[in-house]
């Protein structure tokens, strides 16, 4: 059985709304994002994406502290694929974290810059080393192309096919992982964010103002909805997100939506005047 998760911030306010100064000291207390399900229990960072937790039957550890850990991570049966940061150098690393040890696994020498890592459904990893796109097979097997710039976001599809990426001045790309061709999709903003759906369809993407957009693989097509935020995918096309509402003076409303990537349908999951909700994971 499946269920959707998400973080639910709680306040008893008559006017049904929280004040920007209400709001600065929730983000200095700090809360709970990007929570992803593991065999061991739900990993989650925090609003600074500076450490990373295991939440298990009712107790919370702390399995690991690095600057930007918590920031794109990918999971890989007993794995977590994330960037290190040597705080002392600033030098990074594509990096393994077992979550039942604790032990890291660099995968490259640390250099100026690297990439997160991620996986496909059969293992297959992709990262970057400078400006250098590295797919790695199962087997072990690597293939390199020399991408003429550093993009620090790479994702490889579940099916291992394609990897979307940063390009230049923040464009997104998708390059085949078989013959590295490259192909550009967006270019007239700065897009980040970039999540498949389970069958490698389509791939939910933002850009930098917030505003979601979804890259249909079949049609080869975009689609521009309003301004949303922590989506993730659950079953087929459906796509989970929240939507907020601010004034400018206080935050109105905190909702969680479903969008049917295949229709462009979108219904309303919450309606909680007094419930603040967000970042849901199916």
């Amino acid at each position: 059985m499946r269920s959707l998760l998400f973080v639910l911030i709680i306040f008893c306010l008559s006017f049904g709304s929280i004040p920007n100064d209400k709001l600065y000291e929730v983000e200095s207390e700090g809360y709970f994002t990007g929570l992803t399900i593991s065999a061991h229990g739900i990993i989650a960072s925090n609003n600074l994406d500076n450490a990373l937790y295991l939440i298990n039957e009712g107790g919370l550890k702390i399995i690991l502290e690095n600057p930007g850990c918590g920031r794109y991570i990918s999971m890989r049966k007993n794995l977590i694929g994330f960037k290190f940061i040597d705080t002392n150098t600033g030098l990074q690393s594509p990096s393994l974290l077992d979550i039942a040890s604790g032990k890291i696994t660099e995968l490259e020498e640390r250099s100026e810059y690297s990439g997160q890592v991620s996986f496909s459904d059969d293992g297959t990893a992709a990262y970057t080393i400078g400006n250098t796109l590295k797919v790695i097979s199962p087997e072990g097997n690597i293939k390199e192309a020399d991408l003429g710039y550093y993009s620090n976001q790479v994702v490889v599809s579940p099916d291992g096919r394609y990897v979307c990426l940063n390009g230049e001045g923040q464009s997104f790309e998708m390059i085949d992982t078989e013959n590295f061709y490259r192909k550009t999709i967006l270019q007239d903003k700065e897009y980040i964010s970039f999540k498949w759906s389970d069958g490698s369809e389509f791939v939910a993407l933002s850009t930098i103002d917030g505003t979601l957009n979804v890259y249909d693989l079949k049609k080869d097509s975009v689609r521009g909805y309003g301004k949303a935020s922590d989506y993730s995918w659950g079953s087929g096309p459906e796509l989970f997100y929240t939507e907020t509402r601010n004034n400018g003076k206080e935050l109105i409303s905190s909702e969680i939506f479903v969008l049917d990537a295949g229709t462009g349908d979108i219904r309303a999951l919450t309606n909680t005047p007094d419930i603040y909700e967000m970042s849901p994971v199916y």
